[in-house]
């Protein structure tokens, strides 16, 4: 997830602004690829058939500058939406842990062990 880019609109009632757009700090490194449609649910997302980025600019929206996370984003919460004051909870990804990464090396005693 290193390089993320995450860009999410969400409709709000009229008590707040009418969108929501999450987004990487000024000065990281531009989009990468397609625009992404994200449904509901946990349900993978797909390429938006509208590829239209000023979306990304409407006047009536609330506009929240994302962490720099060294290994990407987990999740992101949006408190608030109703609301004139949102407020966007971003929790980072943790390091990738999975063992056996490299070479084994003999352990003493015979066997391999997973390097470290």
């Amino acid at each position: 997830m290193r390089g993320l880019a995450l860009f999410a609109l969400a409709a709000l009632s009229a008590c707040g602004p009418a969108n929501i757009v999450l987004r990487n700090r000024p000065g990281t490194p531009g989009a990468l690829g397609p625009l992404q449609r994200c449904g509901r649910g946990e349900t993978p997302c797909a390429t938006d058939p509208n590829q239209d980025g000023s979306r990304f600019d409407p006047s009536n929206a609330a506009f929240f500058s994302l962490p720099r996370c060294p290994n990407g984003i987990d999740r992101i919460l949006v408190q608030n939406v109703n609301s004139a004051d949102p407020v966007a909870i971003v929790e980072c990804a943790a390091p990738d842990s999975t063992p056996g990464l490299g070479i084994p090396t003999t352990s003493s005693g015979g066997g391999l062990q997973p390097s470290q």
